[in-house]
C-alpha cells in the first residue's frame, strides 16, 4: 500500500454501502500495479462521525472473501483490533455480486481460479501509519502494543500472518496513543500441525527467514517448469502448504521496527535523504526469495551484522540501539528454540520505561529548531533570488529597517524561540501538510 497525503479542503465524493451513503473526506491508501486486490482506503463521514472504508477485491470463493469479516468478528472487543461496523459484498444494479470474472470475455488457463469479488468494509477507529509517529516514546509504545495484540490473537487461536509496515497503525494523540493492527484478510485459525495453504505468508521485506526458505523452494520449482509466454515476470507458485507460527509474526515485527529506524529520519514520516550503502533494507527487498532468505539468516548468525545494523540506524533512533541488539539476540536464539511473547513484550516494556517524557520533549524541540533553521535558509535563498537585498531608499522603509535591526537575535532565533515555546507549552504536536 502507498500512503498518500491528499487532504482536500472539501469532501471529494461519496460512496454507497448497502442503503447508506458516506461522504469521502480523504483518500488514505491506494495500491499500485496491474495485479493485487486493487485496495483503496477512504476516510469517510456519516452523521458527523468518521469511519474508514476499505474498498478492495478479494481472490477466491465466498469463504475466502468473508475471511477478514469473520476474523474481525472473532476478535471483536480486543483492544488494538479494528471494529467492524458494516460490510457489503458489492452488488450491481441487477442485484448480482460484483465479480471480476464477469468482466472477462474468456478465461485463459493461466488465470483460471484467480477471479476476485468486490467487497467493502466499514471500520473504526481512524488511525495513522506507524512511520507517522510524532514522538519516540509513541513509536515504542505502538510496537509494544502490536506484540500484545499478536499474543491476544494467539490466545483466540488466530494468527495474523501479515505484520508489515503498512498494517501497523497509530490511533489517538501522541501522549495517549495506542497500536492498531489492521488487515486481517489473511489471518488463519491455528491448526494442530501449524500448516496452512499459501496466501497469508506476509510481505517480502517483513517475512521471517523460515517462511522465506519455504517460499524460495516453491519459487525454484516454478522457475524450473516449462516456460510459457506471459506479460508478467511473476512466477505462479504451485499449490502448497507452509509451516507458520506466532514466532514468524514476532520476527516480522522486528523487521518493521528496523525498517523504520533505517528508512526514516525522524517523526511525521520524514524519510532519510542520504542513501545508505549496502543497506540491509535493499537486501530484504530482494525478489529472489532464496537470496533474501540467505541475507536474513546471515543477519542473525554473523556477529559483524550487529555493527552494520547499528551504523545504518538514523541518529534520531540512537536511544533504541540497545533494544535492537537485544531483540536481535532473542530472534537469533529463536532459530533453535521458539521465541515466546513474554520475552519480546518484556523487552519492549523495559526499553519503553527508559524513555522519559522530558527527553521526548527535548527531541521534539530539536526537530522544531532544525525545521526553523531550514525555513530561514529557504527564505533567505528566496530573498536573494528575487533581488530583495537591494537597499531601500524610502525614508519610511528605512525607518522600519532600523527598527527591525534593533530586535535581538536573528530571524532564525525568533523562529526557533517561537517554535520551542509552542512545544513546551503544550503536550500536543500539530503538523501541517
Amino acid at each position: 500500500m502507498t500512503h498518500t497525503h491528499q487532504l482536500p479542503t472539501k469532501p471529494c465524493g461519496q460512496i454507497h454501502v448497502k442503503d447508506k451513503i458516506y461522504t469521502i473526506l480523504k483518500i488514505l491508501f491506494t495500491t499500485k500495479g496491474l495485479v493485487g486486490c486493487g485496495t483503496v482506503c477512504y476516510l469517510v463521514s456519516l452523521d458527523g462521525e468518521e469511519y474508514i472504508i476499505k474498498d478492495h477485491w478479494v481472490q477466491g470463493g465466498e469463504e475466502k472473501v468473508l475471511n477478514e469479516i469473520n476474523m474481525l468478528k472473532a476478535m471483536s472487543g480486543i483492544p488494538g483490533v479494528p471494529e467492524l461496523v458494516d460490510d457489503w459484498l458489492v452488488e450491481r444494479s441487477d442485484n448480482t455480486v460484483d465479480q471480476m470474472q464477469d468482466y472477462r470475455h474468456m478465461e485463459n488457463p493461466s488465470i483460471r481460479g484467480t477471479h476476485h469479488m468486490h467487497i467493502l468494509l466499514v471500520m473504526k477507529p481512524c488511525a495513522r501509519p506507524l512511520h507517522a509517529f510524532r514522538m519516540l516514546k509513541e513509536f515504542m509504545r505502538v510496537l509494544r502494543d502490536i506484540a500484545i495484540i499478536q499474543h491476544m490473537a494467539v490466545e483466540h487461536s488466530i494468527l495474523h500472518c501479515d505484520c508489515s509496515l503498512y498494517n501497523v497503525m497509530i490511533m489517538g494523540e501522541p501522549n495517549d496513543s495506542n497500536g492498531l493492527l489492521i488487515d486481517w484478510e489473511f489471518a488463519v485459525y491455528i491448526t494442530s500441525n501449524d500448516e496452512y495453504s499459501i496466501g497469508g505468508t506476509g510481505t517480502i521485506p517483513f517475512m521471517s527467514h523460515m517462511l522465506l526458505a519455504q517460499m524460495a523452494k516453491l519459487q525454484s520449482k516454478a522457475a524450473q517448469q516449462e516456460p510459457h509466454k506471459s506479460s508478467s515476470k511473476t512466477l505462479v507458485l504451485p499449490p502448497f502448504r507452509v509451516s507458520q507460527s506466532f514466532g514468524d509474526d514476532l520476527e516480522s515485527l522486528f523487521y518493521v521496527f528496523a525498517y523504520v529506524c533505517i528508512k526514516y529520519g525522524g517523526p511525521n514520516g520524514r524519510e532519510c535523504q542520504e542513501s545508505v550503502p549496502d543497506s540491509l533494507l535493499d537486501s530484504w527487498l530482494n525478489l529472489d526469495l532464496d537470496v533474501c532468505k540467505l541475507r536474513k539468516v546471515y543477519f542473525f548468525t554473523v556477529s559483524m551484522e550487529e555493527a552494520c545494523l547499528e551504523k545504518q540506524f538514523h541518529p534520531c533512533f540512537a536511544k533504541l540501539i540497545p533494544l535492537v541488539k537485544e531483540w536481535r539476540a532473542i530472534l537469533r536464539d529463536n532459530m533453535e528454540a521458539q521465541v515466546i511473547f513474554d520475552s519480546v513484550i518484556g523487552l519492549l516494556e523495559h526499553h519503553l520505561a527508559t524513555l522519559q517524557d522530558d527527553e521526548e520533549r527535548s527531541s521534539t524541540n530539536k526537530d522544531l529548531r532544525e525545521a526553523a533553521k531550514e525555513l530561514t535558509r529557504c527564505m533567505n535563498k528566496r530573498t536573494a533570488e528575487v533581488g530583495w537585498s537591494i537597499a531601500v531608499s524610502s525614508p519610511k522603509l528605512a525607518k522600519r529597517k532600523k527598527h527591525e535591526a534593533g530586535v535581538s537575535g536573528s530571524d532564525s532565533d525568533t523562529l526557533v524561540t517561537h517554535a520551542t515555546m509552542e512545544s513546551e507549552g503544550s503536550d500536543k504536536i500539530y503538523d501541517v501538510d
